[in-house]
């Protein structure tokens, strides 16, 4: 074998080539070193220790047609010949002449697998009649109707059926049947049935549709089949005519020209924490000027430049990050730079603070030979939160109402919906059924008395279900806690001769009558069914003071005041309000305590977080410190710990609780959190400001409805989402590979045109979906929640182009999923609508979560509006969530100092109308029920409006003076409840004591606020 190897320029100066990563192309060069003397290769494993190369690094070379593999572990180099030639005297034949039998050779010298004839047929899509038979059937009679008759093909050998042709595309080969059947027992003739399949086929005639005695029944092992309206062909002679057609075409590794699913590269340490910036507040941006990769310098924190190399160039492994905030993930990317990260004021000209970071390693401990002044407990301003951020699993409200339109589908394996395998599935966990419809055609029937609980459920009786109700023949269930409706399919056990229906069939027998015709024959894919119910679900609840606007930006550049901290779940299953009232309560506590000290120290001297110092024989590690500067000295508050962890606890503006690429799990729920903030004063706006996502034209007829009950209302009880690729970003496989934005979302959907032309939707540069909607009250706000069900899918549909006829006899319809995410499972922006909607359509409800229907931004009553989307960075293993939370604040100002009070349930449902009444005690904002006894009362039911201000974009709410109340004596302003049983419920009181007797009754305001 020669000792030396040749490379011709026509391959390694290739732009293909030079693409590949310095590692696979390092690995090529070891495997042509190695190669005997026609370029084949055994010793993988040694090349890829001498290229310190991996395994991803020989399927790319594999991926991009460099080498060949065979199932005996052997390459050889694709290009071989290319490279090398030997002369006669100088070549040794190569060992594996098994494997360089399947090869052919082009005509400059490319190894290609397969003969030469092969290889220059299959680049070309076209046809070639192989087979032609007739498989003779018996008559079939009046009384012989399923006589049976099969036939059979060959299968192709795999080098046909999968193959790489000329132009280095990878092609697939199917089978196409063209079957007749001439069946003399009827007039019309036989039928014609066009279907396609890879690999071998195995087709089963079923004999004559009885009932119509129109169709044959046809039946095929496989499920990927195209079939058409089905025409007739009047004939003498009974008997199946089989053509088989062989079709080579492009596979479907390749979309039109886009991928369908491609590895992402790993995040570095400066992404991470970009990816991290971005979750701190809500950034909104126009995709045609800026770019989630331009918002850095909109980011409160910039990074020092010093660092900024270093966190490129480190790479995240193994991380995972749950309920972390900002600075506890700064702390996890210094462990992989092995350092501190401290914050500074930046000298930008800016308010914004600078990241770096102390590298750590030094060894030395410093002496303790500071003059120790005294040791106290302090209360730091990091400890006055202005919001508490839980994560919630299994929160419930008796208000968390859910309305669906579900239609027939299926957890079958062969994701085909018939009577046989059909289910309901609800989005979430079913807890209460309120409403339960059943729709045939245009007529709509309550059928709420035919589902039941599965305990109850199991109680009843199997016994005739025409005769007895409720019975298991005529009722259907749901499991507590669980998102199915069951037992649709259940027949029950026949005593006599008799036959009974499918439950689901005898219930529609007794809602719709004859409307359905024959029950045996009602298809459950024809019903459309609307079901609402109460469920609990996971979700993150932000609590906030109201008295947020009292606190400081830690930066202009942050939407609303940040002093956040994370609260965790206490308890298994969690009332949203009960919950977010014990936040309310814990918000306005002072905060804990820190061990503090206060000494001299002498200038160089001086103590510096992280710095490890020696006290008393013990290291302790410098947390904090707060420094005062004087000629001979510095006065330095020292906080000490023996725990590193405590570096932790300094509290700064926090991220969402972050999961990243490489992760102990393959998936992961993130809920994003969108915020409106409304404002309760009594302070008169000077100018307009419109609210962030709430619409401008809809808001206040929706907050009159919902705060006072005053005005009739809807809430939004779906939300459509949009996902899309950020134009100004480039997009980077794992391997280098650049993906145009535009080609970015494949497309899982395709096109029918004729019978044998299939080909998927082209893909885009982003994806849709409408999913329903959930919504809980909290203490001072509302939620509007909604959920994609996993990391890649918004959910399954149903397509009704794929239908067809089982075995079994039992029509069926496809269920497919509906994909998000772009080819490395992430998305850069979104943009959203919720909106309320109840007359769907049987085919928009098959739909879903396909965008079926889209709302306009005047149909919505929360959206962004266009052209603006919003920052979202999901990585590959994120099942997104989204949490639109309303906020309702207050406060005390220089003209007012005092604050309203606001109770529980204020943006739940009521019963009635608020009254107001005047009080001549003051109110505790701990007490809902409120001291409104007949003595307490100076005036009830005092009239009060509420006005759309349009000019200030504001609702004013007027009080009228009663007649006859000296307002000297009134100490509180309170709207109330009063419901059928006669208690009364606070829900907004103003202690207005302190206030002039002549501004005690002036107008309050709604207004939105924190919505630049």
């Amino acid at each position: 074998m020669a000792e030396r190897r040749m490379f011709t320029k026509k391959v390694t100066n290739d732009d293909e080539f030079i693409s590949l990563p310095s590692s696979a192309q390092a690995l090529y060069f070891h495997l042509n070193q190695e190669a005997d003397d026609d370029g084949f290769n055994k010793q993988v494993q040694t090349a890829l220790f001498k290229a310190h190369a991996s395994v991803d690094d020989l399927k790319i070379l594999m991926l991009k047609n460099f080498v060949i593999r065979f199932e005996s572990g052997v390459i050889v180099i694709r290009h071989w010949r290319m490279h090398n030639t030997l002369r006669k005297d100088r070549y040794t034949p190569t060992n594996f002449q098994e494997e360089l039998q399947l090869l052919g050779l082009k005509e400059n010298g490319e190894y290609i697998l397969g003969c030469q004839t092969v290889a220059e047929r299959l680049p070309q899509v076209r046809s070639e009649e192989v087979r032609e038979e007739k498989v003779r059937l018996s008559y079939a009679t009046a009384n012989q109707h399923y006589t049976q008759a099969s036939f059979t093909t060959f299968a192709m050998a795999d080098e046909e059926a999968i193959s790489t042709g000329d132009d280095g595309n990878t092609y697939i080969s199917w089978y196409e049947y063209e079957i007749q059947t001439r069946e003399a027992f009827y007039a019309s003739g036989g039928t014609n049935i066009p279907a396609r399949q890879y690999y071998s086929c195995t087709g089963y005639w079923r004999g004559l549709d009885t009932s119509s005695l129109n169709d044959d029944y046809w039946y095929f092992n496989k499920t990927r089949l195209d079939r058409i309206a089905i025409t007739s062909y009047p004939t003498q002679a009974p008997s199946v005519y089989v053509k088989t057609s062989i079709t080579a075409t492009v596979g479907m590794i390749d979309v039109n020209g886009g991928k369908f699913l491609m590895k992402g590269k790993k995040y570095s340490c400066y992404e991470l924490l970009k990816k991290a910036l971005l979750t701190v507040d809500t950034q909104i941006i126009n995709n045609s000027t800026t770019g989630i990769d331009e918002l850095v310098e909109q980011y409160p924190i910039t990074i020092s430049t010093e660092w900024v190399g270093r966190l490129q160039a480190a790479t995240m492994q193994e991380t995972i990050f749950e309920q972390k905030n900002l600075w506890e993930i700064l702390l996890q990317i210094g462990y992989y730079l092995h350092a501190i990260p401290y914050m500074e004021f930046a000298d930008d000209g800016t308010d914004r603070f600078l990241l770096s970071f102390r590298q750590l390693g030094d060894t030395r401990k410093k002496d303790d030979t500071s003059r120790k002044i005294t040791v106290f407990n302090s209360q730091n301003l990091s400890d006055y939160f202005t919001q508490y951020d839980s994560y919630v699993t299994n929160l419930f409200s008796p208000q968390n109402v859910v309305d669906e339109w579900l239609v027939a589908k299926t957890s079958d394996s062969s994701y085909l919906a018939a009577n046989d395998t059909a289910e309901f599935s609800a989005s979430r966990p079913i807890i209460e059924i309120m409403e339960f419809d059943i729709q045939y055609g245009n007529e709509k029937r309550n059928a709420l008395e035919n589902i039941f609980e599965e305990s109850v459920y199991q109680i009843l009786t199997s016994d005739n279900p025409k005769r007895i109700q409720p019975a298991k023949g005529n009722a259907i269930y749901y499991k507590l806690g669980d998102n199915k409706i069951l037992g649709l399919n259940y027949v029950p056990p026949a005593a006599n001769s008799g036959t009974y229906y499918y439950a689901l069939q005898e219930i529609c027998r007794r809602l719709f009558g004859g409307a359905i015709g024959k029950p045996e024959k009602l298809k459950f894919n024809d019903l459309l069914v609307h079901v609402k119910y109460k469920t609990q679900d996971e979700l993150r609840v932000s609590q906030v003071r109201p008295d947020i606007q009292n606190f400081m930006r830690n930066s202009s550049l942050e939407k609303y005041p940040h002093h956040e901290q994370y609260y965790g779940q206490q308890d298994k299953i969690i009332d949203s309000e009960r919950f977010t009232e014990n936040l309310f309560g814990q918000l306005i506590r002072v905060g804990n305590t820190e061990y503090q000290r206060q000494e001299y120290a002498d200038a160089g001297s001086e103590k510096e977080s992280g710095d490890l110092v020696d006290i008393y024989g013990e290291p302790y590690y410098v947390i904090a410190t707060e420094n005062e500067n004087y000629a001979d000295a510095i006065k330095q508050k020292v906080t000490y710990s023996k725990n590193f962890n405590q570096l932790a606890k300094i509290v700064t503006i926090p991220s969402e609780p972050r999961f990243y690429e490489v992760s102990e799990r393959s998936k992961i729920r993130r809920e994003v959190r969108l915020m409106d903030f409304l404002e309760l004063t009594t302070t008169k706006p000077t100018q307009a400001t419109r609210p962030r996502f709430l619409s401008n034209s809809k808001w206040k007829a929706l907050i009159k409805g919902l705060l006072f009950n005053k005005q009739t209302y809807t809430l939004p009880n779906f939300a459509y989402t949009k996902f899309q690729a950020d134009h100004r970003r480039e997009h980077t496989g794992g391997y280098g590979q650049l993906i145009p934005s535009n080609s970015l979302f494949p497309s899982g959907e395709t096109i029918r045109d004729g019978v044998n032309s299939i080909k998927p939707l082209d893909p885009s540069d982003h994806a849709e979906c409408v999913v329903s909607l959930l919504h809980y009250p909290t203490r001072n706000g509302i939620i509007f929640e909604w959920d994609m069900e996993d990391n890649f899918k918004a959910g399954d549909f149903i397509d009704a182009g794929l239908s067809g006829v089982k075995e079994n006899g039992e029509a069926y319809v496809a269920q497919q999923s509906h994909r998000y995410v772009d080819v490395m499972g992430r998305a850069d922006l979104f943009t959203f609508r919720l909106f309320n909607k109840t007359n769907w359509a049987i085919g928009q409800a098959r739909q879903l979560p396909k965008a079926a229907y889209v709302p306009t931004e005047s149909e919505s009553d929360i959206y962004l509006p266009s052209p603006y989307t919003i920052g979202l960075d999901k990585d590959n293993r994120e099942a997104i969530s989204f949490n639109f939370q309303i906020n309702l604040l207050h406060r005390t100002t220089e003209q007012d100092s005092e604050d309203f009070i606001t109770l529980a349930n204020l943006f739940g449902e009521k019963e009635s109308a608020l009254k107001m009444c005047l009080l001549d005690t003051t109110q505790s904002m701990f007490n809902q029920d409120m001291n409104a006894s007949l003595h307490n009362v100076l005036a009830d039911n005092v009239q009060y409006s509420l006005i759309d201000n349009a000019t200030l974009n504001a609702i004013e709410i007027r009080i009228t003076e009663p007649t006859g109340v000296d307002l000297a004596k009134v100490k509180a302003i309170a709207l109330y409840e009063e419901t059928q049983g006669g208690s009364r419920y606070a829900y907004i009181i103003k202690n207005v004591e302190k206030t002039p007797t002549e501004q005690r009754l002036k107008s309050w305001w709604l207004v939105p606020v924190f919505s630049d």
